[in-house]
């Protein structure tokens, strides 16, 4: 019978349940050198957005994690993930942040807005801006995309 191979050189990407990551993470490849000008368009005074499009596979969750990796001590980051389970669900990615709406103020797009603008005020670094990460946003439902 072979022996399993042996990963001791691998570094951990999660740790196990009730375990505390104590390697650092994978180092991430960067083929088409594309972390560096992403992150400089970023910090361009005149940046309101970027988006970065790819079909699956090609690394964009990576990228994402990478990028709130370098902003992380600079501005408030903010993931966000789509899901196929929540797309049937108004504003269902952004339940963490909704979680002190009533059921009423939970179809208003108006106070779904106030609730996500205090929470984001509530983390931003200092006057900085706050970095939403939206992942996976075919993924997201109507009433959020339209938000």
């Amino acid at each position: 019978m072979k022996e399993p191979r042996s990963h001791e050189n691998a570094a951990a990407v999660h740790a196990h349940a009730g375990e505390r990551a104590t390697r650092p993470p994978e180092p991430w490849l960067d083929y088409g050198h594309l972390l560096p000008g992403i992150t400089a368009a970023i910090r361009a005074d005149d940046c309101s957005a970027v988006f970065i499009v790819g079909d699956s596979g090609l690394g964009a969750s990576s990228l994402l994690a990478q990028l709130g990796s370098v902003f992380g001590g600079e501005v408030a980051v903010v993931p966000i993930h789509g899901s196929p389970s929540l797309t049937a669900v108004p504003y269902g990615v952004l339940a963490p942040f909704l979680a002190h709406l009533s059921l009423a103020d939970i179809s208003s797009r108006v106070a779904v807005l106030r609730s996500l603008w205090d929470h984001l005020e509530g983390i931003r670094v200092g006057t900085g801006p706050a970095l939403l990460l939206v992942d996976d946003a075919h993924y997201l439902d109507d009433a959020r995309a339209r938000c």
